[in-house]
């Protein structure tokens, strides 16, 4: 609750502050405090950078540990992943964490989740990017999932709200030619990453889907929307050869209208590996003699304990030779 949020907080700001906090340092206890200039200048003259480096990690742990909650060998993993956690300023980690739990709410597991998956976040302002930046999903957006954004994909404020954020919501609602604002919320809270792939990146996957699979411009729109994953994927090695897969004599066997509904009805299908679960399942179906325009339009979603049950009952009950 907010009680034990303030409580990590003020922890993180004692771990800062605190004249208490001692480290064994080349065989003798120091009294560390960081914002000591004339310690720091003491300990620089009569000691290495190796040395150094040891002191300031042991800050830092304690830090992590003390002020979010982490596990020491998290942390020490954590800092041996990410050795740029060092490099930050305490100052501006002290009011990257306020911001992170008071104002948006993160939980102490997200927030470790979050900085562990990105810890450049501690790069920027509050004020000029992190703020801005939940303001612009949350608000002029409106996406609902704004938490879930800011946690699981922060790299989302390595991006400028006015410089990349903004025209790339005026560029799909043109391209797309999206007429409600919930649209663009709706594929905000299901793939974010929309907002900084290159616009050429974009519309040669719409430009391919709406050809491929004949394809108009409201059917392209529902499609996006529902699944905008689908701009994740690459054309060349994931779209292109599924599509022509199950278009295909030695693939599913399928007419564009076919595959225009399959597509329709879970546009997830295109993102399903072709290698691991498409080609093999429609292989198993042919063998079977079941034809996969005439199966369930999610039997790509099933998982294969599923799978295996369903062409069992398909085979039970008759044969192919009768």
């Amino acid at each position: 609750g907010p009680g034990t949020k303030r409580k990590a907080y003020l922890v993180l700001v004692l771990a800062l502050s605190d004249t208490s906090a001692a480290f064994f340092y080349h065989g003798t206890t120091h009294a560390f405090r960081p914002q000591s200039s004339a310690l720091l200048a003491s300990i620089k003259s009569t000691s290495s950078s190796s040395d150094l480096q040891e002191v300031k990690r042991n800050h830092r742990i304690s830090l992590l540990c003390k002020g979010i909650g982490m596990a020491e060998d998290q942390a020490n993993k954590l800092l041996d992943k990410r050795p740029q956690l060092l490099r930050y300023s305490e100052t501006k980690m002290i009011k990257t964490t306020d911001f992170f739990f008071f104002e948006i709410g993160l939980s102490k597991e997200e927030y470790i989740k979050m900085i562990s998956l990105y810890p450049n976040v501690f790069m920027y302002s509050v004020d000029k990017r992190l703020r801005p930046t939940v303001a612009f999903f949350r608000d002029e957006i409106g996406s609902s999932k704004w938490k879930w954004i800011a946690c699981r994909y922060p790299q989302i404020f390595s991006h400028s709200v006015d410089i990349t954020l903004r025209p790339r919501a005026s560029f799909m609602i043109e391209s797309l030619g999206l007429e409600r604002r919930a649209d663009l919320a709706h594929i905000a809270s299901k793939f974010p990453p929309v907002f900084w792939l290159p616009e050429c990146n974009i519309l040669s996957k719409m430009a391919y889907l709406k050809e491929a699979l004949e394809l108009s411009t409201s059917e392209l729109r529902n499609v996006l929307v529902t699944f905008p994953q689908v701009l994740g994927l690459s054309l060349e090695k994931n779209l292109q050869p599924t599509i022509e897969f199950l278009l295909s004599e030695d693939g599913a066997e399928l007419d564009v209208k076919y595959l225009k509904y399959f597509v329709l009805y879970q546009p997830a299908l295109l993102a399903y590996s072709l290698d691991n679960r498409i080609r093999p399942r429609i292989r198993r179906m042919k063998a079977s003699g079941i034809s996969f325009a005439y199966s369930p339009p999610t039997i790509m979603s099933y998982t294969n304990n599923a799978f295996d049950e369903w062409l069992e009952d398909q085979t039970a009950s008759w044969s192919i030779s009768d």
